[in-house]
């Protein structure tokens, strides 16, 4: 009975001494503290994200619109270019003269 009684309470001090507390969520602490939000609140700032993603995207979109416009001008004045180099100084006058402001 001494072994039994031994080794019963070797494993007990055994599964005693490497027992660890639980992890904390904290932030499952955070909204256990702040019971005040309500759906509406909570909807509500979801809504302020989207839309404000939704923006973002739009923003995004047009900004790419703009650069592939761009990108179109560069080429179209870049072929104006290639054919004054062509065609001499007499053209690339003329070309020079036209893009000007008065």
């Amino acid at each position: 009975m001494k072994y039994e009684s031994a080794s019963k309470g070797a494993h007990e001090s055994a599964t005693t001494g490497l027992m660890v507390p639980p992890p904390t969520d904290i932030a499952l602490e955070a909204r256990r503290a702040e019971p005040s939000l309500t759906f509406e609140d909570r909807h509500s700032a979801w809504l302020a994200g989207f839309d404000l993603g939704c923006a973002q995207r739009v923003e995004i979109e047009v900004e790419d619109r703009v650069q592939a416009r761009l990108h179109a001008f560069e080429l179209e004045a870049l072929g104006m270019a290639r054919r004054s180099a062509v065609h001499g100084p007499a053209f690339s006058a003329m070309v020079t003269e036209s893009g000007q402001r008065e």
